[in-house]
């Protein structure tokens, strides 16, 4: 009988380190999954931070895009503006110039000042 149990023990002291050494290879498994986990989640924190940031340098893109386009409408409003008033200063003076002043001139004069008007309101509107 003890003969039987001593060619059993090198058979069970194998089978228990097999039983061990399956035991930390899944334990093993099982940190290598947390681990990976874990760094997804980071890589997933650090890609909406990039995206966010992303979002917001386009959003500051298209604002001075828009700021830029405002600027360029005001300085072609002024320059409109400028000339119809210097149109406007011509034609009083060739009106001053003048004796006589035919009447269709006089209605292209009126015209011609509403036109500046409109014009002024709008600058005043955009401003």
């Amino acid at each position: 009988e003890q003969r039987q149990l001593l060619k059993g023990l090198p058979g069970r002291a194998e089978k228990s380190r097999k039983e061990r050494e399956l035991q930390l290879e899944i334990e093993l498994e099982e940190t290598r999954q947390i681990n990976q986990a874990s760094e997804l989640e980071k890589l997933r924190a650090e890609n909406a931070q990039l995206k966010q940031g992303m979002e917001n340098q386009l959003q500051r893109q298209m604002v001075d895009e828009l700021q830029q386009q405002k600027l360029q409408q005001d300085r072609l409003q002024q320059m409109r503006l400028h000339d119809a008033e210097e149109q406007l200063a011509k034609l009083q003076k060739q009106f001053e110039d003048e004796d006589t002043v035919l009447p269709d001139l006089m209605d292209e004069r009126e015209l011609f000042k509403q036109e500046l008007e409109e014009q002024r309101s709008q600058a005043m509107d955009l401003e």
